[in-house]
């Protein structure tokens, strides 16, 4: 076998350690991916991908082991802060900036006159609107933590997951290209993927690729580690060794893996016992705090078993002013017993006629999710949490009031968790179900562990002469949580009173229009600015924003009502979607993602309120009135936050700098600089082995019986073949062939003229052989 072949077996060996290495890192965010408990968990193969690739060139260079480290943290900080926040902008964004800024001063030049807008106006409004967002997302997390309250925001946790992925997957690279220490960098890595898998128990297939190739690079890394031992004492040595050493060392892998999974395994009782008594309680609060400060994190699946298991049923407390997360991904499909809406031709003409909104010829149903009673100040929570299981078409309770069966078909899409969907007042499931209740009858959610389901709902059918009737008085429970307010500012229920006052309002119905109307009355938007930390949310809404999303205008409708007198609560699910009449169904999607109020009449049950402007009021029979309602508090608005669209990916600034980087690198526009303290020798040993690489890319490696001298010369030869370079190449190469020789073979002390002599010879020679690299691509394919 010739000394060329074992070069390119040699090169083609090392790039496949840096795929298992490659491999091992990926077993982490895939693992994290599947046993599905972060949000959005693919993203996180990004950090880890150009962690590693950073990792890999940073290795190989001559810095200093600490200001390598320093560095990659530095950029793991950057990256995952990037990751959680999106505060830089996009790619797309950015160059389009760049090419508006060019237009600007060539503006400027031609006319002397300073141009509008000013340039990178839209990257500066990305920057501080994303900032000022996360700013204040960041601040509302640490102030629901330090009381101890749940929080869902995910901004934290996705800063946390990110950075620990970067740096895992730095150190597997980085250790083991630099300092060749296979258990330093890929132990702390194992930990990670093995921990995910124990407490999810999940992702065992993962943990089998990551031993699996763990396996295999620690027999690599020890043929290295005996190759320079070899290379060290001038022991000569074949290079089929490294070869060998890969494919014993994958067959051992496979084997150990095969006969893990086929042994039975037995634990040790009284070992796990004795460590949970000592440790359980500290690691069970470890993990209640972890839930309550990541509360908006994804639950994990549980492993698919035989046998039945209990459907896991919670009800998170709900922060308002977080902003509204809205896509236009489907959630789910709906199927209901209602009769379809008419054609749109028809529906647009009937419409038409009668000068009304298409939306009012359809009945308006809600997909409820949730019911909150609480009320803290700057949300929403449950004061109690009661399960019961029921079997398939088994009822629940029985309705007494008047009502209408609708019955509904879910298929969900995108939903997280078991807690699902259903129309007002849910009675029976076709499936084993569970609801989650507060007291006597008294529903909050519905649980089914199934993609599809059928629910049948008792929906109360009330007249506004019902309504107006329903005056009877609260039961206790009811008084209790749903009149009941904390300490709420003083001109919150001054201005409930004054629009019931200014109304006329008596009935409770009538109060609950009259509240419901002036509300409507506010502008809707779904990019508000968050409330302040010390300010009652529903405050905020009517006197400072006079503005706002569902969540605001539902939860000041539920406040100013109980502030008066009358029972009501918070609901959250979806609206009805669109129709879709080729399916014959309702498709929801994320932007449908709703809020209301819901009041209780004795003898009536839970009615829906509508108090966003956007959506339209549900209609009762038998007429409504107009009502005379106070002003709005004048106040002096801020101009809203301008609105940045975001283009391209996320971290696009990073991927730009790391590829430019990666291509200077790589094309020899940067110089090697050793550091002022590298010893000569070591300087030109490193130089003659970066010349071989870069020759073996364009397929020159050395012949049978070669020295390096006699390569180098040849090496000559061939290049000043490939163009017309009047001899320099010659002299750059003799120069290095002659540093070489005397730094290898020579007893005498090197010189800092003979390495500088050699490192200038380099430094011009790495470009040349950059475009020689092309060009033999051209006429290869010539």
């Amino acid at each position: 076998m010739t000394a060329a072949t074992f070069a390119r077996r040699r090169d083609r060996f090392d790039w496949l350690l840096y795929l298992l290495l490659l491999i091992a890192v990926l077993t982490l965010p895939l693992s994290i991916l599947s046993s599905g408990w972060v949000p959005r968990a693919e993203r996180l193969l990004m950090p880890a991908l150009w962690s590693s690739i950073l990792a890999a060139i940073l290795a190989r260079t001559r810095w200093k082991t600490w200001l390598c480290w320093a560095l990659g943290l530095t950029l793991g900080l950057f990256y995952a802060a990037q990751y959680a926040t999106n505060v830089l902008p996009g790619l797309g964004l950015f160059l389009g900036d760049i090419v508006g800024a060019v237009g600007w001063l060539v503006e400027w030049a031609t006319s002397r006159m300073m141009p509008s807008p000013m340039p990178f106006v839209e990257t500066v409004g990305h920057v501080v609107t994303n900032a000022e967002s996360s700013a204040a997302a960041l601040r509302s997390w640490f102030s629901v933590v330090r009381v101890g309250g749940v929080s869902e925001d995910v901004t934290v946790l996705w800063f946390l997951v990110s950075l620990a992925t970067w740096v895992l997957a730095w150190n597997v690279f980085f250790e083991m290209i630099r300092n060749q220490r296979p258990m330093v960098a890929l132990l702390p890595l194992g930990i990670a993927v093995v921990s995910n898998s124990a407490i999810t128990r999940l992702s065992l297939a993962h943990v089998q690729v990551y031993v699996g190739s763990m396996l295999v690079i620690l027999a690599y890394a020890n043929m290295n580690r005996m190759h320079a031992i070899w290379e060290r004492f001038g022991v000569d040595f074949s290079t089929e060794l490294k070869r060998d050493s890969l494919f014993a060392g994958s067959a051992i892998a496979v084997l150990a893996l095969v006969l893990a999974l086929a042994m039975p395994y037995t634990t040790y009782n009284r070992a796990v016992y004795a460590f949970w008594d000592r440790f359980g309680p500290g690691l069970e609060s470890i993990y209640d705090e972890l839930d309550r400060v990541f509360a908006g994190r994804d639950p994990v699946p549980e492993p698919a078993s035989g046998g039945s298991r209990d459907i896991a049923v919670g009800v998170l407390p709900h922060d308002v002013g977080l902003g509204a997360d809205v896509s236009d991904r489907t959630v789910m499909m709906v199927t209901i017993s209602d009769p379809p809406p008419p054609p749109l031709d028809i529906l647009e003409q009937m419409a038409s006629a009668e000068a009304l909104d298409p939306r009012r010829f359809v009945e308006r149903r809600y997909w409820r999710q949730r019911t909150y009673d609480v009320y803290n100040g700057s949300g929403w929570d449950t004061s109690e949490r009661n399960t019961l299981s029921f079997a398939p078409q088994q009822s629940w309770k029985e309705i007494a009031y008047p009502s209408s069966v609708v019955t509904q078909t879910f298929t969900l899409r995108e939903v997280r968790g078991n807690v699902v969907f259903a129309i007002n007042e849910p009675v029976s499931v076709d499936q084993d179900y569970q609801i989650l209740y507060r007291g006597e009858d008294d529903f909050v959610a519905l649980a089914v562990d199934a993609d599809e389901y059928t629910v049948v709902s008792y929906v109360p059918q009330p007249t506004v002469e019902d309504l107006r009737a329903a005056e009877d008085a609260y039961t206790p429970e009811i008084a209790e949580r749903y009149v009941a307010l904390p300490e709420i500012p003083g001109r919150v229920a001054a201005l409930a009173q004054e629009i019931v006052d200014t109304a006329g309002a008596v009935t409770r119905y009538d109060k609950a229009r009259a509240i419901e109307s002036y509300l409507r009355g506010y502008t809707y938007d779904l990019e508000v600015a968050p409330p302040p930390l010390d300010q009652d949310i529903v405050e905020y809404f009517l006197f400072d924003l006079q503005r706002g999303y569902c969540d605001y205008s539902a939860s000041a409708m539920v406040v100013m009502l109980r502030s008066v007198g009358v029972a009501s609560r918070y609901a959250s699910g979806y609206g009805m979607g669109t129709y879709d009449y080729l399916q014959e169904r309702w498709r929801v999607t994320g932007q449908n993602a709703h809020a209301w109020a819901e009041v209780y009449f004795p003898g009536l049950g839970w009615i829906e309120f509508e108090p966003t402007p956007t959506e339209l009021p549900r209609a009762f029979a038998g007429g409504d009135q107009s009502y005379s309602l106070p002003d709005r508090p004048v106040v002096n608005e801020p101009a809203p936050a301008p609105k940045v669209p975001w283009r391209g990916i996320g971290g696009g600034a990073l991927v730009l700098v790391l590829t430019v980087g990666l291509a200077l690198a790589v094309s020899g526009s940067v110089p090697y600089r050793p550091g002022s303290g590298a010893d000569s020798r070591q300087v030109i040993w490193r130089i003659y082995a970066s010349l071989a690489r870069r020759a073996s890319w364009l397929n020159l490696y050395p012949q049978d019986g070669q020295t390096p001298g006699e390569f180098l010369t040849s090496l000559a030869e061939d290049l000043e073949a490939r163009g017309s370079y009047s001899g320099a190449i010659a002299r750059d190469v003799s120069a290095i062939s002659a540093a070489y020789v005397r730094a290898r073979y020579g007893s005498g002390a090197l010189t800092a003229a003979d390495r500088d002599q050699a490192l200038s010879a380099w430094n011009r020679l790495k470009p040349v052989m950059f475009k020689l690299l092309f060009k033999r691509a051209q006429r290869a394919r010539a």
